[in-house]
């Protein structure tokens, strides 16, 4: 039987990388699949699209309005493909550099889960660093008892397939009966907590959610050198790295995740997103680190 998988992406502003995620998308071994890819330009001004149209005339470009970043990117691209109908979506973020096996393994290991019985939401294949070979994307743990949305570490993929309570984006299965019953990435996001909040979601309606076995491909992941948390920095640039989508959600979507996801101590989640928000300065020096 031939599967049907569209395949997601969205891009700004880092051609090179996009053109060699999609290089190895290429490459990839679909024996019986069939797929068709759908990537956002989001108002890229380095020729991203047009580059992408000269390379891979199999590639749907969409253009996006250039405020979409990554979860309204995402979001256009599965309405876009929506319109023809998939038995499953297939996320890639476009610096993820995927081995040529790695779709028809994750297909693979949603079929092992179904003929356990399981009910798979979503399967995620684990990114490692291009050096270390160190997990920096894939499934997570919560690591609280009483916080809901403690985040714990990537988890290490294993030889079996391993549930996961959050799910990073990078390269994440989702077949079809998922948005059956859910919808598609939330509108609540701009760009980060689109992923974690479709993955608590699946798991609210009955579903569940895994790392698939063994590694998938790579990609680097985001230091906080430089970044909001960085103790070198001055507090003042501190508070301004916190503007940045790429750093911490804003104020008021992080409010929506915790009411939506933290439980019965969602109140104190919520106060302590709105300090960040009214003492960002008081907020930068409790959370500054030496990196």
């Amino acid at each position: 039987m031939n599967i049907n998988i569209a395949v997601l992406l969205t891009c700004f502003n880092r051609k090179e990388l996009t053109l060699s995620c999609l290089e190895m998308l290429s490459k990839q071994d679909v024996n019986n699949l069939s797929i068709d890819i759908f990537l956002v330009d989001d108002g890229c001004t380095d020729g991203t699209g047009v580059a992408v149209k000269e390379r891979f005339e199999n590639v749907n470009v969409i253009s996006g309005d250039g405020n979409l970043f990554w979860n309204g990117g995402m979001r256009l691209a599965w309405n876009t493909a929506l319109k023809e109908g998939y038995d499953f979506y297939l996320w890639i973020n476009d610096d993820s550099l995927i081995y040529p096996y790695a779709i028809s393994k994750v297909l693979k290991a949603s079929q092992q889960l179904v003929a356990n019985g399981e009910n798979p939401g979503a399967i995620i294949g684990t990114m490692v660093d291009p050096i270390s070979k160190n997990p920096t994307y894939g499934g997570r743990l919560c690591n609280s008892r009483f916080n809901p949305i403690s985040f714990g570490g990537v988890i290490q993929p294993s030889v079996s397939a391993v549930e996961c309570d959050f799910i990073n984006g990078n390269f994440t299965l989702i077949p079809a009966d998922s948005v059956k019953k859910i919808g598609i990435l939330s509108n609540a996001f701009t760009h980060g907590m689109g992923d974690f909040d479709y993955g608590l979601r699946l798991k609210k309606a009955g579903f569940t959610c895994w790392v698939a076995p063994g590694v998938f491909g790579e990609c680097e992941g985001n230091s906080e050198k430089g970044g909001c948390k960085d103790a070198n920095l001055s507090a003042t640039e501190r508070v301004k790295k916190m503007q940045q989508l790429s750093q911490l959600p804003p104020v008021d979507e992080w409010k929506y995740f915790v009411r939506q996801h933290g439980g019965f101590i969602w109140p104190l989640l919520w106060f302590k997103a709105f300090i960040r928000g009214k003492y960002p300065y008081f907020w930068v020096l409790l959370r500054a680190k030496k990196i």
